[in-house]
């Protein structure tokens, strides 16, 4: 995982949880250390080449990742008002296809582009062994606007077993 990557997701689940806290003073400090720990953590355990997705509007706000067979799931533990270190817990699964699925609900919109709709937004809904994750992604092809959640969710397909996803010009363009 590279530095921006781990510097955004850490960055999004750090902002989930210090809206839990009404002080000012201690949402920031909430802030600042759920931030680092989750940053280290990711620079540390997460494989180079992962691509990640940050579920922050989830009730467990989370970091997953996918690097080739394996699907990451970082979680913030429980933690108190004090400046005792926060904890995160990293949980690596092997994917295997034949246990594990996909749904995919789209809503198409705008005008078509070269054949494309040019808006989609998208909900995946995947189940591997203990664990159903959903992604609410949106891509809209004028702009060339795909974020890193709809990459995340098409290469977990792709792990999955779904075949021929992605192959459309646009939605290869964004690295």
């Amino acid at each position: 995982m590279d530095k921006e990557d781990a510097q955004d997701a850490s960055q999004r689940i750090a902002t989930a949880h210090a809206i839990n806290f009404d002080n000012p003073d201690l949402s920031r400090e909430v802030e600042h250390r759920v931030h680092r720990a989750v940053h280290d953590h990711l620079r540390e355990m997460f494989p180079a080449d992962a691509i990640v997705a940050t579920l922050d509007e989830a009730a467990t706000p989370k970091v997953v990742a996918l690097s080739k067979n394996r699907l990451y799931e970082l979680t913030v533990g429980t933690f108190n008002e004090q400046r005792a270190p926060v904890p995160t817990l990293v949980r690596m699964r092997a994917i295997d296809p034949v246990r594990s699925s996909v749904d995919c609900e789209v809503k198409y919109s705008g005008h078509r582009d070269n054949d494309l709709q040019a808006i989609r937004e998208t909900v995946w809904r995947f189940q591997i062994d203990d664990i159903d994750l959903e992604v609410e992604t949106f891509v809209d092809r004028q702009r060339n606007w795909i974020k890193q959640d709809e990459k995340f969710a098409l290469a977990l397909a792709k792990a999955i077993g779904w075949d021929g996803l992605g192959n459309e010009g646009p939605l290869m363009a964004v690295a």
